[in-house]
């Protein structure tokens, strides 16, 4: 399958990332909707759109109670500031709150982040760091799915 760009659209580079709320807690979806607004709307050259997901009878429609939030640049150098702005770290400290690496005292960890943001992830397991109260934590501990094109 190939995508087709229509006429007179500018090149872009975008991105999905579909959350599963965490289940014990009632105000996962709302918390991470407005962690994202709060911390990366405003980031330059970044446009974002996020919600839950839409239910639908339709097979191949993802209505499984999950979050997504795209991104939008307008080129590669955009997109490389917004994985650097403090925003979007704070952003994933957030929403990743209540998760570390295997083997880490805590998720606020620069090795955490570094894993989650940066090109090399290091392969360990994210295991739920119990010392974080369930209703303080957003993310459902799935794997988070994502997906990336240009367009």
């Amino acid at each position: 399958m190939h995508a087709i760009r229509t006429t007179g659209t500018k090149h872009m580079i975008s991105q999905s990332v579909l959350y599963t709320p965490y289940p014990k807690n009632p105000n996962a979806t709302q918390g991470i909707v407005e962690l994202a607004l709060k911390y990366v709307s405003d980031v330059p050259g970044t446009e974002l759109r996020v919600g839950p997901a839409v239910e639908s009878p339709r097979a191949v429609v993802i209505s499984n109670g999950c979050v997504v939030k795209t991104t939008t640049w307008k080129n590669a150098d955009d997109q490389a500031a917004y994985f650097k702005h403090p925003g979007l770290i704070k952003y994933v400290e957030e929403v990743l709150k209540g998760w570390k690496l295997s083997g880490d005292s805590d998720g606020s960890s620069e090795a955490f982040i570094a894993d989650i943001l940066g090109p090399n992830p290091s392969g360990r397991a994210w295991v739920r760091d119990e010392s974080v109260p369930d209703e303080q934590v957003l993310w459902g501990g799935e794997k988070i799915m994502l997906y990336e094109w240009e367009s």
